[in-house]
């Protein structure tokens, strides 16, 4: 009887050089040449891989966001989309206003108060979609109308500091001048 081991041949990769063990029957089949599975797959189109949005990476970024901002209206999401629709009946027709989604992005509304509807969707970033909430308080700096985090971070001063003498009614000229607001008396006193 044969020894089991000398059924098996310890083979080399001809493109990775990487060693393994084959049957004998198998490599003397392939004219004494073997190709590792990593190396002979790598590069190959997936015969059984479709177009569908399983996979499509893009397609499956829109999908996830288009029945996520569908849940979010059906369900109110604890009361914040409680006069939200959802008007798009059908994934392409969101792919049709505003195409595929782009990464990093998430779907936003343009409009806060309004519906998920044709002309009211965009692809947005995180920081588009911070400065796009209701709670946001706008200041003009240097002319340019912009977030109050925005121009806190410009100017250098504090946010708080900045709120606190929105909140306390200074004056616009005051607001981002270094000195001390007195809310009392409401009088603005230069560094």
């Amino acid at each position: 009887m044969a020894n089991a081991n000398s059924r098996f041949v310890e083979v080399s990769c001809q493109l990775c050089s990487c060693k393994s063990k084959i049957r004998l029957d198998q490599y003397r089949r392939k004219n004494e040449t073997w190709t590792c599975r990593s190396c002979t797959t790598k590069g190959r189109p997936n015969a059984r891989k479709g177009t569908g949005v399983i996979n499509d990476p893009d397609l499956a970024r829109t999908r996830n966001s288009f029945y996520k901002a569908q849940y979010r209206c059906k369900t109110g999401h604890g009361g914040y989309y409680k006069d939200v629709e959802f008007k798009f009946k059908h994934l392409q027709e969101l792919i049709d206003e505003i195409g595929v989604r782009p990464k990093n992005t998430t779907l936003d509304r343009i409009n806060n108060s309004g519906h998920y509807e044709s002309g009211n969707v965009r692809w947005a970033t995180i920081d588009e979609q911070v400065r796009n909430r209701k709670s946001n308080i706008f200041v003009e700096y240097n002319g340019e109308k912009m977030c109050l985090s925005d121009a806190a971070r410009i100017s250098g001063m504090d946010r708080n500091a900045l709120k606190r003498r929105l909140e306390t009614g200074c004056p616009p000229e005051f607001l981002f001048t270094d000195g001390k607001w007195f809310s009392k008396t409401q009088k603005f006193f230069p560094a």
